[in-house]
């Protein structure tokens, strides 16, 4: 879902003629691009115990 929206922003970033309107589609695409990789990373620090697995979670 993060992958596919970031695409969509970064393709209507560089169609979109307004500079402010371009900036603010190119940063949300970064952002959620960037999602990715954070989410990896989170998983990873869970398990190596750096911080608690959320007790409230369901699975």
């Amino acid at each position: 879902m993060f992958l596919v929206t970031g695409i969509i922003s970064a393709i209507i970033s560089l169609m979109v003629e307004s500079e402010i309107i371009s900036g603010i589609f190119g940063i949300l695409s970064f952002v959620l691009l960037w999602c990715i990789r954070e989410l990896k990373e989170q998983t990873k620090r869970v398990k190596k115990g750096w911080f608690p697995e959320n007790p409230n979670r369901k699975n």
